[in-house]
């Protein structure tokens, strides 16, 4: 529950709500050790609270204005498919991190005023993660306010359009009207543009994906998801040398990624280099892919006479 004074109630109660949902997760968070299958996982704060924003769907009641307060209440209920939930988000850091990004990028908006300046913190050192909980309040203008409050709801419909599929994505294509929403509520959030590329490239638009990555990309260029997503949208432009070097990147800069993520790279990798005509680099990226447990590529390339040396060089 949070209260804020505000210029209009729309306003306040976005800014509540994103206050509350940060408390009552943080709270969320502390519990997560007593769950049986976590009780040998070691999770740092950042990611607990990533995996409480996940396993645990919020719901905000409708404003009920109190002596001209918004009164906000969040709740958390457990989603239906907790325990696969869990195990999904522990093998998937890039989903973790998508939820790190909402989650920081929620907290800063409460303290930070529209031109990105940011307010002085007394409970944190660093300005873009203060503590979790209600956010102490800053001294905006009206026209401040209620920026800063589409920001808060750009952000609040990327947090309900995370819905990671069988095909790797993070967000569920049918969310594409949603998250076109958040991203003009939201035009600097990394978060919200990167969710709206992978609803665009899997409604069949991988040119708007491909401007969608870039601008995520130039908002924050060590968002390496972006890359990879950018990668699969060039893939289907026949644009076969840019999404290579997209994916050599990722494979340089190291991000750590479990190894069903670090598969999908380099079977994806694979099959770029199939179609450019790289055999040898095909079969070296398909055979680690299946040393990693995803054989498909591998598979494919065998049955066509391909990669059936120690050395992968057919």
């Amino acid at each position: 529950m949070a209260e804020f004074p505000h210029s209009s109630l729309a306003s306040a109660y976005a800014r509540a709500r994103a206050a509350a949902w940060l408390s009552v997760l943080d709270k969320a968070a502390e519990q997560l050790p007593v769950r049986r299958d976590l009780r040998f996982v070691s999770l740092t704060r950042e990611n607990r609270l990533a995996l409480a924003a996940h396993i645990y769907a919020a719901a905000a009641q409708p404003p009920e204005p109190r002596a001209g307060l918004p009164h906000v209440v969040v709740v958390l209920q457990p989603r239906l498919t907790l325990p696969e939930d869990t195990a999904f988000a522990l093998r998937s850091p890039d989903l973790l991190r998508l939820w790190h990004m909402v989650i920081g990028e929620t907290r800063a908006a409460l303290k930070k005023p529209p031109n990105g300046d940011t307010l002085p913190d007394k409970s944190s050192g660093d300005p873009l993660m203060p503590a979790p909980g209600p956010q102490p309040e800053a001294d905006f203008s009206d026209v401040q306010i209620d920026v800063q409050a589409d920001v808060l709801r750009g952000l609040w419909q990327v947090r309900e359009a995370i819905a990671p599929t069988r095909t790797g994505m993070l967000v569920n294509a049918d969310a594409l009207p949603l998250l076109k929403k958040a991203a003009s509520l939201a035009p600097r959030s990394p978060a919200a543009r990167l969710a709206l590329a992978e609803a665009q490239l899997q409604q069949g638009l991988p040119e708007q994906c491909v401007q969608s990555c870039g601008e995520a990309l130039r908002l924050k260029p060590d968002l390496y998801r972006a890359r990879y997503v950018r990668a699969l949208a060039l893939m289907r432009l026949r644009q076969f040398a840019l999404a290579e070097g997209d994916l050599n990147v990722l494979m340089a800069v190291g991000i750590p990624a479990e190894g069903t993520e670090m598969a999908g790279r380099l079977r994806t990798r694979g099959a770029v280099r199939l179609l450019r005509g790289d055999y040898r680099g095909m079969c070296e990226d398909f055979t680690a892919a299946c040393g990693l447990g995803d054989c498909e590529g591998l598979a494919g390339a065998r049955s066509q006479g391909r990669c059936l040396s120690p050395k992968g060089a057919q």
